[in-house]
């Protein structure tokens, strides 16, 4: 798994490192066969709330955007071919997100985790637009949860 890591955060405390490891996790638990890249984003609250006014028409700060790279098999770029295939970009706000955990009085890590799990689901194609569509992915995200649980135990 390639990851693309950008922080225009003011906030400083998320290293690609830190990402890269937690999303290695995540693909294991989707049993990832194929080498993928996405790219994540850390942005400002301002920023993030901009995109969601933009893409979601949602005029409130959140604390991630996710965009699938929609272009079938996306295997090349500028002519070449690429080792991986590109998923998406996942935007995060960390000050959303610290400020989301303690709202629901949950340690920030744990927290991030769940967000990063929703981000890559909805780059699988996961959706909760639809009651029946939410189950399948709360199922899937509760899963995976428990996977990175397990593995934190050893």
């Amino acid at each position: 798994m390639e990851l693309n890591f950008f922080d225009f955060s003011k906030e400083k405390t998320l290293s690609s490192l830190y990402l890269k490891n937690r999303l290695n996790i995540i693909f294991s638990a989707l049993k990832e066969k194929k080498s993928v890249s996405l790219s994540i984003i850390l942005i400002t609250e301002k920023a993030i709330k901009n995109y969601n006014d933009i893409w979601r028409q949602k005029d409130e700060a959140t604390t991630i955007l996710t965009f699938c790279d929609e272009r079938e098999n996306v295997l090349s770029w500028r002519g070449k071919d690429l080792k991986e295939k590109h998923l998406g970009d996942i935007f995060l706000c960390p000050k959303q997100i610290k400020k989301k955990a303690k709202e629901y009085k949950i340690a920030y890590d744990k927290y991030l985790d769940s967000i990063l799990i929703h981000g890559v689901l909805h780059l699988y194609g996961y959706s909760h637009e639809k009651e029946s569509q939410t189950k399948k992915m709360e199922q899937k995200e509760k899963n995976i949860l428990e996977n990175i649980s397990k593995r934190q135990l050893h």
